[in-house]
């Protein structure tokens, strides 16, 4: 005697939830654009992915965009006097509301108080805008970034966060003060860690709770990562709430494997074969999203073993 029983549909397997935040490569890829690199090569494999981008910066290039865009800001074009005396266009940022982008419905955070400016050395004196034959630190001048902070000023703002990584400068602001007219003082100064700076303005600890995964990334990953750098503190955060970090970075120095004892869980480099570092930063679109796509293909297969109930052969 036959029987037979209604077949069972396969249960559909969850959407994996990844959050990437990727600091940038130097030189090459500014955090935003190192974000949509991680995302495609995420979609590539799970087309189904929801997938956050969270772009972070430490003061550095992308630091006025990165801020700007997470509290709703505006972005204002500035001509201004450039690191090695030519006029270049720079541009300065306004705060807005924080407003978290990847959920329906509005949250309310806490408004930036008083109304607040950002501005990047690297805009206006940066070692981007420093030609090669140029990079003498005695005569370049951070003339430029005073002059953003006069259009800032002259924009209502009532506080100013400037970002001071990536310069192409050494005189330790007195270019800015005499666009300034001000006098060189040291008082009531207070220094501060530059992610702490940071996470005032983007609310990321709340999106950990809806997460399975955390993909950051970095120019290089090294035995200073864990020191202050985006994807230590990203790793450190993301073990508070039991998630797994895997990071992409340009390179891999001396040391990095003290980053397993701050919660990065792998690490791997964009790099596939000897490379110029020209070539490299060429193609660092690419390779980036490339080596999104292969983390994602082994966290597929990750995937496969413990849904198979064979996880443990391994």
């Amino acid at each position: 005697m036959l029987y037979s029983m209604a077949a069972t549909a396969p249960v559909p397997e969850p959407s994996m939830r990844v959050l990437v935040c990727p600091s940038g490569f130097k030189g090459s890829l500014q955090p935003d654009t190192a974000a949509d690199c991680i995302e495609a090569g995420i979609l590539a494999v799970e087309p189904d992915a929801k997938v956050r981008k969270v772009p972070l910066v430490d003061g550095g290039e992308g630091f006025t965009r990165a801020l700007v865009a997470s509290t709703n800001g505006t972005l204002h074009p500035t001509p201004v006097m450039g690191p090695v005396g030519e006029p270049i266009l720079s541009f300065f940022g306004m705060l807005g509301q924080s407003q978290d982008a990847f959920t329906t419905t509005p949250t309310p955070k806490p408004k930036p108080k008083p109304k607040t400016a950002v501005i990047e050395m690297a805009a206006a004196a940066g070692l981007s805008l420093v030609p090669a034959s140029c990079r003498n630190p005695g005569v370049t001048t951070t003339f430029g970034v005073g002059q953003l902070i006069l259009a800032a000023l002259g924009a209502g703002a009532e506080r100013i966060l400037i970002g001071c990584g990536d310069s192409g400068t050494c005189d330790g602001g007195a270019g800015m003060l005499q666009a300034l007219g001000a006098r060189l003082l040291d008082r009531d100064g207070l220094l501060r860690p530059r992610y702490e700076v940071v996470m005032e303005y983007i609310a990321l600890d709340g999106l950990f709770d809806d997460c399975d995964l955390v993909l950051t990334a970095e120019g290089g990953i090294d035995d200073q990562t864990p020191w202050g750098k985006i994807p230590g503190e990203i790793a450190r955060r993301a073990k508070n709430h039991g998630l797994p970090v895997i990071a992409i970075a340009g390179t891999i120095g001396p040391g990095a494997r003290v980053n397993y004892d701050v919660g990065i869980d792998a690490f791997t480099c964009i790099l596939q074969r000897p490379t110029t570092l020209d070539d490299a930063v060429t193609e660092a679109e690419m390779l980036t999203r490339e080596s999104a796509e292969t983390v994602m293909r082994i966290v597929a297969v990750g995937r496969m073993l413990g849904l198979s109930g064979r996880s443990n052969v391994l």
